[in-house]
């Protein structure tokens, strides 16, 4: 079970900036302290660190790419096990072999901040 401390991506105007605000617990390892204060990366927007090439367009995916990365949920899907950094994986579990389906959950800091959620988006309980 994964459970990332709160994590908060900025506005589109900062380029969804990853700003980590809590402390990692789980037993899936932290494979996104790196990425902190990474803007998101996609083919046609190079956010990341590397100056000689797009990590996004390496990885076939989008994510919080720093200098690569050790995470990456929205990798290429392939329907076998393959060990690619293309792939959907996350590095500390099985460095890049491919997961069949992953899930990312994002809460607010506290639960003042869900009164500000339309009605419509809110979590349910």
């Amino acid at each position: 079970m994964l459970q990332q401390g709160i994590r908060q991506a900025e506005r589109r105007e900062e380029g969804y900036e990853l700003k980590l605000l809590g402390h990692y617990q789980g037993n899936a390892s932290d494979a996104l302290r790196t990425h902190d204060k990474m803007k998101f990366s996609t083919y046609d927007r190079d956010n990341d660190a590397f100056t000689h090439m797009n990590c996004a367009e390496h990885h076939q995916g989008a994510w919080w790419y720093d200098f690569c990365s050790r995470s990456n949920l929205n990798g290429r899907y392939f329907k076998g096990e393959v060990d690619n950094p293309q792939s959907i994986y996350w590095e500390p579990w099985y460095s890049f072999r491919s997961l069949k389906s992953v899930q990312m959950l994002i809460r607010p800091k506290s639960q003042l901040e869900l009164k500000d959620l339309p009605r419509r988006r809110r979590p349910p309980g």
